[in-house]
């Protein structure tokens, strides 16, 4: 059977840039707008060293320079970059249980001083002595989704080896500003980060029946689509052909293990009536031609979030919590999520372009209509 869930997140020394990354030109006493954070939320269960903890997130700052580089004031030549050590501060608090959500909402509300602070932050909730929440926010022109696993993985060997009392040895990877230039600097479209009307989202998990991630793979054999290529054909069908985005995550090779807005979108506007092959074949054509896009914006982002077990932080339990949607700039974000328990549609939908009753009913049908398209893909969709 599947399932429903859903949640609202309310209330809630310099030298010159090596790396030049793609946040804002900003005062910089201008704050950012919070709902431009990606937020990765962590319950930490065990017994935490705080210290090894501080100083492995200074390891991965220190790693990946576009995590500490400051975006560029009014009277600044460009981008500056800080020493890790100047920024890899992780700000600690202990809450009572009942506390935690306010305590969260209050961390996430605090924003990012990109001219002076630069665009990572991490928050240390101690919740019990062998119970921590820890909230990392990074402004969106630092980082995308497909970022927050090498950073994790980074995090993690970085605690292991500073709680053995030495310094991390990371495999080598290569930098945003490399990829950038073997791009010849080639500006794409992102996602868009503008300020989100309502500072409110509200999220509606539909599970897939068993034997979704089996139709996926299957799908992908038998006519070569992806799983986001999946999603949004459902999604072209459920939104009635209203023109989407498709956040494209992909890296060329030598940077999966890189932190930085490596995605960018791809407008896909086609009709939505016929079979699912039908759509699947529109949907990849406009894919193909995406320059030719729709006037006008994209109400939808589509994504997809592959499956894979958190990386675990040595010796504790590591469970990722719901944290804000974002990005904004969409009245809606779907994401297909594979995980360990099986495949879900994930809906996020700004709370001043909609409710609760209506999110959940149309991610019901996105998830009826992706169901369809997997398992009958010659049927007409509905």
């Amino acid at each position: 059977m599947s399932t429903e869930t859903v949640t609202t997140d309310a209330d809630r020394r310099a030298a010159p840039a090596a790396d030049p990354p793609t946040l804002p030109a900003r005062h910089p006493r201008e704050p950012a707008d919070p709902a431009d954070d990606l937020v990765v939320r962590l319950r930490l269960r065990g017994v935490l060293d705080p210290e090894a903890l501080s100083a492995a997130w200074r390891d991965v700052l220190d790693r990946h320079t576009v995590l500490r580089t400051l975006a560029p004031g009014p009277a600044d030549p460009g981008p500056r970059v800080l020493e890790a050590v100047a920024l890899a501060r992780v700000r600690r608090r202990p809450v009572r249980p009942a506390d935690v959500e306010a305590a969260v909402a209050e961390a996430l509300a605090r924003p990012a001083a990109l001219g002076t602070d630069g665009p990572a932050r991490a928050t240390l909730l101690r919740v019990g002595p062998e119970e921590h929440v820890l909230v990392l926010a990074v402004h969106r022109g630092a980082i995308d989704d497909r970022s927050v696993r090498p950073l994790l993985t980074d995090l993690a060997s970085a605690y292991s080896a500073r709680r053995a009392g030495g310094a991390p040895v990371f495999p080598p990877t290569s930098g945003f500003a490399e990829w950038l230039a073997r791009r010849d600097g080639a500006a794409q479209p992102r996602p868009r980060l503008l300020a989100n009307r309502g500072g409110r989202w509200i999220t509606v998990d539909r599970a897939l029946p068993g034997g979704a991630a089996e139709a996926l793979a299957s799908l992908r054999a038998s006519h070569g689509v992806s799983p986001l290529a999946a999603v949004l054909a459902a999604t072209v069908v459920a939104e009635d052909g209203a023109p989407l985005d498709a956040e494209d995550p992909r890296r060329d090779g030598g940077f999966e293990g890189a932190v930085g807005p490596f995605a960018r979108v791809a407008r896909v506007a086609c009709r939505a009536g016929g079979t699912g092959t039908e759509v699947l074949g529109r949907v990849l054509a406009s894919l193909t031609g995406h320059r030719a896009a729709h006037p006008g914006p994209a109400r939808t982002l589509v994504r997809h979030e592959p499956g894979g077990e958190l990386p675990a932080l040595d010796g504790l339990v590591v469970d990722r919590e719901p944290a804000p949607a974002g990005p904004a700039g969409y009245d809606r974000v779907v994401t297909l999520v594979e995980g360990p328990d099986g495949v879900a549609v994930r809906l996020a939908v700004d709370a001043a372009s909609g409710d609760a009753a209506g999110a959940a009913s149309r991610v019901r049908r996105l998830a009826g209509t992706l169901g369809q398209l997997l398992h009958e893909p010659a049927a007409v969709l509905t």
